[in-house]
């Protein structure tokens, strides 16, 4: 299954080289710069990575799901965080966990490294799989984000591993390879609500490799059946605590309100509540009545925007947002470099080599089901959130196809530059035994 039994000594040696290498860097980052990596304080509990883990902490305690306010239940966050850090906070505390986490995330996007290979060979093939995790290794966010006590890693994890058996599976008809996509694929949006969009990336995906609509029923079953049985649970637990169908969370109010701001210029801020009344919004005593607050506030401002500035307003919501979105490489400290500057480099010519990459593949007629799956894919993780606050972040699941397609641009010039050399090599080998054949 994730065997690289059939690869040549090279790219196994090469395939383990990396491996160790990803691993040593992703542990080393973490004992190295160790507190400077922790985005919030355990005295005022101001960042997501510490409230995570109070949120574990009292999950521990009192058996229920809290955030912002550790005395209330939440729905503000998805439950998979507070579930994975539970365990860690058990045995080692709130503190102490945060060392053992970065560990076990150290092991994972080592593991995720692997799994870049794989889905690069399935698509591709060995020599644009092994060029990914070159790339990949030493795209740095890569490390960073195991050095984090956030959602990212665990949520990657289950992202990578859906869409190797959504592929596998659908290409061999095997039941119980859908059915673990459909379990990883429920397990991604325990961490991150926003990985439902994988449900359209599955649909597309059947679409693309025409599936006929019995088999794509009884598929869909398969992925189906995993995702309502891991995530009923959660459903039911919100509606008996909030009296409401809450299918993830309620918790995209802020961001959306933060997305209205064009270039999130404070200026621009203060001169739209200027003209735009929300005094009488109420932000209410809850996680729940401040999300509802902040959502109103986001479709007061967008509605005044769209209508006295609608050009520019939609330049922001399309160009703008989504330049936000890819513009930067999602690394909060210069780990490796203590600069932003080469990380921003290699990050920007990945994307450009990307764009390259994809006019070539269109022009040629090479997209087919599986590049057309992870095009879609990126595709629809920058449309989900361009109503949203957009930032790096975001984008940060998407890049290992942005590197392979990428690689496989790298393989295609490689193999032009090649053919290009060998061609001049003849050519003067050539010339060189015509002219010596006139001397002599």
């Amino acid at each position: 299954m994730f065997s690289i039994a059939a690869e040549s000594k090279s790219v196994k040696m090469a395939v383990i080289i990396l491996m160790a290498a990803m691993l040593f860097a992703c542990i080393f980052a973490s004992l190295y710069y160790n507190d400077k990596l922790l985005l919030g304080s355990f005295e005022l509990y101001d960042d997501d990575d510490v409230k995570y883990l109070r949120s574990a902490q009292t999950f521990i305690k009192t058996g229920q799901l809290t955030y912002g306010y550790p005395d209330k239940p939440t729905v503000f966050i998805m439950p998979g965080i507070t579930l994975f850090l539970s365990p860690f906070v058990a045995l080692f505390g709130a503190p102490g966990a945060v060392m053992p986490v970065r560990i076990v995330f150290a092991i994972l996007q080592t593991f995720n490294l692997y799994m870049v290979f794989f889905i690069a060979r399935k698509i591709f093939n060995s020599r644009v799989a092994l060029i990914t995790m070159v790339l990949s290794f030493f795209y740095l966010p890569n490390i960073y984000v195991s050095t984090v006590v956030l959602t990212e890693v665990p949520a990657y994890t289950a992202f990578l591993l859906m869409i190797y058996f959504l592929i596998w599976g659908t290409e061999t008809k095997q039941k119980r390879l859908l059915f673990i996509a459909g379990t990883m694929w429920a397990i991604a949006v325990m961490f991150r609500a926003t990985m439902t969009v994988l449900g359209i990336v599955i649909f597309i995906y059947w679409l693309f490799k025409k599936i006929g609509i019995k088999d794509m029923a009884k598929f869909a079953v398969c992925v189906a059946i995993p995702f309502v049985i891991i995530m009923s649970p959660w459903v039911i637990r919100n509606f008996e605590v909030f009296d409401r169908f809450i299918p993830l969370t309620l918790s995209s109010g802020n961001p959306k309100m933060q997305g209205t701001i064009i270039d999130y210029s404070a200026e621009e801020r203060e001169k739209l509540l200027a003209v735009v009344n929300t005094n009488d919004i109420d932000y209410g005593d809850s996680e729940i009545s401040a999300d509802a607050a902040e959502h109103e506030i986001a479709n007061r401002l967008f509605k005044y925007n769209i209508k006295h500035n609608t050009v520019e307003y939609l330049r922001w919501y399309t160009v703008g947002k989504t330049i936000r979105n890819f513009s930067l490489p999602y690394m909060w400290y210069p780990i490796y470099l203590g600069t932003y500057l080469p990380i921003t480099v290699y990050h920007r010519a990945l994307l450009v080599v990307f764009v390259a990459s994809v006019l070539f593949m269109i022009i040629q007629k090479r997209i087919n089901a599986e590049t057309g799956m992870i095009l879609v894919t990126v595709l629809l993780f920058n449309c989900i959130h361009l109503p949203y606050y957009c930032f790096s972040r975001y984008m940060y699941m998407v890049m290992c196809f942005i590197i392979m397609i990428s690689a496989y641009g790298f393989q295609y010039m490689y193999k032009q530059f090649r053919h290009i050399f060998i061609k001049m090599k003849n050519f003067v080998d050539k010339t060189a035994k015509s002219v010596y054949n006139v001397i002599n």
